[in-house]
């Protein structure tokens, strides 16, 4: 498998992580789980360029990444 393109991004008023995986969409009939834990609030849309952005509101002073991890000989590339 191919390490995950994207970007990723926080913005404020309100907290927001946003991340734009690059050649990606939900499957057709998929919807993103409920949010939990510190999301408020997931939602998830097409770009323009190809990308599927997804945003999570999250509470004022949280803090969010996005990591990748390598694909080893039991799992894909993956990004945490």
């Amino acid at each position: 498998s191919e390490a995950p393109r994207f970007r990723f991004f926080t913005l404020d008023d309100p907290r927001r992580a946003v991340l734009d995986l690059q050649q990606a969409r939900l499957a057709p009939g998929r919807s993103l789980p409920a949010p939990g834990g510190l999301a408020r609030s997931l939602r998830a849309a097409p770009r323009p360029d190809g990308a599927l952005r997804v945003v999570v509101e999250l509470p004022d002073g949280a803090t969010a990444r996005a990591l990748p991890v390598a694909a080893d000989e039991r799992n894909p590339h993956r990004l945490i």
